[in-house]
């Protein structure tokens, strides 16, 4: 609902009071400093007879105050000073003295007609500065200027103490809510933080640092889920494990850094060849797992055979050192009588085992008793 108009105020003694009772209303709903300028700026002129209007606002405890142009003609969503000090101009006088300010011609008053408020009051006479009090407290001041002298007596006065003191209280209000709203956006960004912490350290305990891939732990927890599904009869699975064959003598020869940007290559070459469905992780020093979810054995070996024969064509090169790698891999499926995910993996290290004892670089399978797979 908008202010009344002068013209259509109703015709009587208290035409004034009826007006200043709807904008107390309408100060009430403001939420912001913007706001309640947008709703002051609609009515002063005509209730205070106005020319121009300034409020001034100061934080608790600050040395400076904030002016608002209330009677600009566009609206203006900033003050247009952000930053007085507390001992200049008409609306610092209030602030310290915590007294209202009334002069009847500013003519008359020279050392006093150049203020903080001059840029939005130019040409004014007659002045009227009340102080907007929340207890003790000035947090505000309401400006009012006209270009006629002698404007703020008897009935105005009233009235404008009236108004000063709905706005007061809806300072604190604004306060009170501008508040609420940075405690609620420090929650929020609170809120964000821990879940990006959480994130990154559920990350870290689950992932291997050096090669990025997941951990052992987070291996056996996804190999649970397989053995679960595997024991309801939802679905096979089949686990792999993979040691590359004289690792030993990349570290030797060249030391740890060397040994450490191998694994990374082949965390990266091989992840390229699995499904996202499938977990390939790192469980410790050159050994690696590979959980392949709904699939049979069958289906498994084509994909190891490219994983093994992708290893043997990687040369690997270092301070002038050329190294062909090999892999030794086992593979198992997941029975439906599994009931931990160490019994699985100790097939498939069993396997892996057998394929390092018959020369390495092979791949051998799990099946009762650990048998060769023909390669090629």
């Amino acid at each position: 609902m908008s202010v009344i108009a002068r013209h259509d105020a109703p015709d009587t003694p208290h035409a004034s009071l009826w007006v200043l009772a709807e904008i107390g209303g309408q100060i009430n709903t403001a939420r912001s400093w913007e706001q309640l300028q947008q709703v002051l700026r609609t009515s002063l002129r005509w209730l205070l007879d106005c020319d121009r209007s300034t409020l001034a606002i100061r934080a608790e405890g600050s040395p400076t105050y904030r002016l608002y142009d209330i009677t600009a003609s566009s609206h203006q969503p900033a003050p247009f000073v952000d930053s007085v000090p507390i001992t200049e101009g008409w609306s610092g006088r209030v602030f310290t003295d915590g007294k209202p300010l009334y002069f009847d011609d500013v003519g008359s008053h020279e050392s006093l007609s150049e203020s903080a408020e001059i840029k939005a009051c130019t040409d004014a006479r007659a002045v009227m500065a009340l102080p907007l009090r929340i207890g003790e407290r000035v947090a505000g001041c309401l400006l009012c200027t006209s270009c006629t002298a002698n404007t703020y007596r008897g009935e105005v006065r009233s009235i404008a103490h009236l108004l000063a003191l709905a706005i007061a209280g809806q300072i604190g209000t604004i306060e009170a809510y501008i508040q609420m709203e940075s405690s609620l956006r420090e929650t929020e960004v609170a809120r964000c933080e821990l879940q990006k912490l959480t994130a990154k350290f559920a990350y870290q305990a689950s992932h291997d640092p050096l090669t990025d891939l997941p951990n052992r732990r987070e291996l056996e927890q996804r190999l649970q889920a397989a053995v679960y599904s595997a024991r309801a009869g939802v679905y096979d699975s089949v686990i792999c494990v993979l040691d590359l064959d004289q690792f030993k003598s990349v570290n030797d020869q060249c030391g740890h850094a060397a040994g450490d940007a191998l694994l990374r290559e082949i965390a990266v070459r091989i992840s390229r060849l699995i499904r996202n469905t499938d977990t390939f992780a790192r469980t410790g020093g050159d050994e690696f797992a590979l959980l392949m979810s709904s699939c049979k054995v069958q289906d498994a070996l084509p994909v190891v055979q490219t994983i093994h024969d992708a290893i043997a064509a990687l040369v690997f090169v270092w301070d002038n050192c050329t190294f062909t790698i090999s892999g030794s891999i086992g593979v198992a499926e997941i029975a439906a009588g599994d009931v931990s995910p160490d019994e699985p993996l100790r097939r498939a290290d069993a396997a892996c085992y057998a394929a390092k004892n018959a020369g390495r670089n092979t791949v051998y399978i799990h099946n009762g008793n650990c048998v060769p797979v023909p390669l090629g």
